[in-house]
């Protein structure tokens, strides 16, 4: 997808980069048919926007592709407990995971780069500057992630890297 109107960066992500992200997505992950994983719709986009607008981010490159995006959730540690001991899945998580909560736990949910654009960076990019973006909220203190592929653990030392104590869930 090309866009010239926004150049290099990372956005949060709107209404027309949504559709282009929804379709992607459901290539890696196929939630819409998975009823314990969080299906990206314009519902579920809405309330991610309405928790924290930087809850769904996507990043340009130079010539304003769209070359990756993420979703991580600022959620309780009540919850976080309860999903990474396995007693609620993904999609409870964040349907109970309520607008005006009060945040003390952060859900790196995914960070998508489509084939293409592999090995370039972008995802180790596009994790920093999404964690960056919650640096200095309470839910910064409980990081957790629930990683699915050799790429999402190595996500997880970036994390590391940078200081952050990241819960794991297992199995």
């Amino acid at each position: 997808m090309e866009n010239v109107k926004k150049k290099e960066g990372v956005f949060p992500i709107d209404r027309e980069i949504l559709e282009y992200t929804q379709k992607e997505a459901e290539k890696f992950f196929g939630t819409l048919d998975d009823p314990e994983q969080i299906p990206i719709t314009m519902e579920s986009h809405d309330k991610l926007e309405a928790i924290d607008p930087n809850s769904m981010l996507y990043k340009r490159d130079v010539d304003g592709n769209v070359v990756g995006w993420t979703i991580f959730i600022p959620t309780t540690s009540v919850l976080m407990n309860r999903f990474l001991s396995g007693e609620i899945n993904e999609r409870q998580l964040f349907d109970q995971t309520q607008i005006g909560d009060n945040y003390d736990a952060l859900y790196l949910c995914s960070i998508i780069v489509p084939p293409e654009y592999r090995g370039k960076g972008y995802a180790k990019d596009l994790g920093r500057e999404a964690l960056k973006r919650f640096s200095d909220t309470p839910c910064i203190q409980n990081v957790f992630a629930w990683p699915f592929s050799e790429e999402g653990k190595q996500l997880l030392d970036h994390a590391k890297d940078l200081g952050l104590d990241v819960h794991v869930r297992k199995g």
